[in-house]
């Protein structure tokens, strides 16, 4: 991981949704002189039993050019990536 902090807060769920377990997060990664890089979205888990099968994780539309001018203006701040 790239940044030295990831808060991530629940907003809405866990609830059971189309035999779904279904929530709403926020997740906000920082560190020091890093501007704060904010995404909102959802993740969805089906069970077999009490295996997951599938998680999914969504984001609205406009997360991905957020996430693109974000990185493009500040991704030389961040440490090197872990190879």
């Amino acid at each position: 991981r790239r940044f030295p902090s990831r808060r991530l807060q629940l907003l809405e769920g866990p609830m059971l949704r189309n035999e779904r377990v279904w929530m709403r997060w926020r997740v906000s990664y920082s560190g020091p002189g890093i501007p704060e890089l904010v995404l909102d979205g959802e993740e969805r888990a089906s069970f077999e039993g009490d295996q997951i099968r599938l998680l999914e994780d969504r984001f609205p539309p406009e997360a991905g050019p957020i996430t693109e001018m974000w990185f493009r203006s500040f991704a030389k701040l961040l440490a090197p990536a872990k190879t």
